[in-house]
């Protein structure tokens, strides 16, 4: 059955490529780079274009960054982490990096891969090994969206998995989601033995790894879909058991903010995390040729 989906899912790729994913101009005066990979989720593009950003700041470049409109918890993490980047969400990555051509000096587009009205300067991709050649790779029967193939404009691919990526992703410290809240200052790190955790990621067993790499012992462990809808909901009773619950800084972005984005009345009895929730803040490294490559270039 999921073989058969597959199928269907390539034609109509196919027949929106074809029609309403048409080329349009490129920028005449940004430079615009798209982030990305072939996988459903779980790439590692919100961080990586969040480190890309940073870089371009630090060297006096204004930046801009597009995300889809249903993207809004990287939108917030984003934002938190840098309170100074100017972020867009829209429906139409094209449409909204033709109108702010010229107003940044860089524009990035986290995600927007398969988005064949983007004529990017730089088209960056994130390898992590897959193979995306047969029907057998693609969604819902594999993990990706798109053959490697269907992507003959990618300008930069960086390795994110290896001995030697060129991309590693790593749990820099476990705090207590109070302090990452209050933004306290020199927050100690957690230590804990055994947990359960929660996620609504697109690689959950990547965010397992990376728990039991920390010598954590998961007692269970709740995985749902990419931003699920009803995330808030599912996670409510999670995160009042009496173990330690680890969630992702995404995740917490979406329970932090719910009540703000309902019109409250009890839909959720949860502002923030309970006091025996941790967080887990991610550290992104990029070699630093591959930063200057790509303003060199």
């Amino acid at each position: 059955m999921k073989l058969l989906l597959a199928y269907i899912f390539r034609f109509f790729y196919n027949v929106d490529k074809r029609t309403r994913l048409r080329q349009k101009c490129p920028l005449k005066k940004s430079s615009l780079w798209v982030i990305g990979s072939v996988r459903i989720g779980g790439a590692g593009k919100t961080p990586i274009t969040l480190e890309l950003a940073n870089f371009l700041q630090k060297n006096n470049f204004s930046v801009a960054v597009l995300l889809h409109n249903s993207a809004q918890d990287e939108a917030k993490l984003k934002k938190k982490k840098n309170k100074s980047l100017a972020i867009f969400l829209t429906n139409n990555r094209a449409k909204t990096a033709l109108k702010l051509d010229g107003k940044y000096e860089y524009i990035l587009c986290d995600d927007g891969f398969e988005d064949k009205r983007l004529l990017p300067n730089k088209k960056i991709f994130l390898d992590f090994g897959e193979k995306a050649n047969s029907i057998k790779d693609l969604f819902p029967q594999g993990n990706c969206r798109s053959f490697k193939k269907d992507h003959n404009d990618i300008t930069n691919t960086w390795t994110c998995f290896g001995k030697n990526p060129d991309c590693k992703f790593s749990i820099e410290k476990i705090i207590a989601a109070k302090d990452y809240f209050e933004n306290t200052q020199n927050a100690s790190k957690a230590h804990l033995q055994n947990a359960t955790i929660a996620c609504a990621i697109g690689d959950p067993k990547r965010f397992e790894q990376d728990i039991k790499n920390c010598g954590i012992q998961i007692a269970q462990k709740y995985f749902f879909r990419d931003h699920s809808k009803n995330f808030e909901q599912k996670i409510e009773k999670i995160l009042h058991q009496n173990t330690p619950v680890i969630i992702t800084e995404k995740d917490a972005m979406r329970i932090q903010t719910h009540k703000q984005n309902k019109n409250q009345k009890n839909r959720l009895r949860i502002e923030k995390p309970n006091k025996k929730t941790q967080l887990v803040q991610e550290k992104t490294i990029i070699d630093q040729p591959r930063h200057e490559h790509l303003i060199n270039q």
